[in-house]
């Protein structure tokens, strides 16, 4: 616990006159990759903890507030990188935070024609992976779309992807990204797209052939 919280303290400090120092740059790195291989790793103690899920709480959900706002394309994808093993493994005791944070982080820079290419590709190879999880997504539209008192992350999800899939060249520019960034970046929404019909498919497919076994 005590490591833990160390690295995630570390991994908010920024200079306070807002000099690049790269010793302390290295160390956020450092301390943000070491946390997201501790999470990764992760067993039912740490999943159960009332005191390592507090200070993930309290202490990472705040480095990430302040690492996926800052400049450095490194920090951004490590965030983004643990953020999404928090999704996958600590949904269930962290609702309220990934209700907030998931289009904090995710759908808005999808939604802003100002993102550069890194950062939207960043966010798209990580909804590659989610998207391929079929749970995640019943999960996503059970917890937060059918939850009278949550935004529809479901919903948005969907809609945002499928913007950014019909995005024109011109925006994008806007943007800063190349005609051959723009392509890729559509192409990849598509993808995730089609991802989450193939996921969700396989998922019913599942769900009715348990049903038919249960009826036997």
């Amino acid at each position: 616990f005590l490591v833990f919280r160390a690295l995630c303290k570390l991994s908010m400090k920024s200079p306070a006159d807002g000099t690049v120092d790269p010793f302390q740059a290295r160390g956020k790195l450092l301390s943000l990759e070491l946390v997201k291989i501790l999470l990764d790793n992760s067993g039912k103690v740490f999943h159960s903890s009332p005191k390592f899920i507090g200070s993930i709480k309290q202490y990472l959900c705040m480095s990430l507030l302040k690492n996926c706002s800052q400049p450095s394309p490194q920090s951004f994808q490590l965030s983004v990188g643990i953020f999404g093993t928090l999704l996958a493994r600590f949904r269930d005791p962290l609702k309220a935070e990934m209700g907030v944070f998931f289009p904090m982080m995710l759908l808005r820079v999808l939604d802003t024609g100002s993102s550069s290419f890194s950062a939207v590709s960043t966010v798209l190879r990580g909804f590659k992976q989610h998207c391929s999880d079929a749970q995640l997504l019943v999960d996503l539209f059970v917890n937060y779309d059918c939850d009278l008192e949550s935004s529809n992350l479901f919903e948005r999800t969907v809609n945002t992807l499928v913007k950014v899939a019909q995005r024109s060249d011109l925006q994008y520019e806007e943007g800063h990204m190349t005609p051959a960034q723009a392509g890729s970046v559509r192409t990849d929404a598509m993808q995730c797209l089609v991802c989450i019909l193939a996921s969700l498919a396989s998922w019913i497919d599942t769900a009715e052939g348990a049903e038919d076994t249960a009826a036997k």
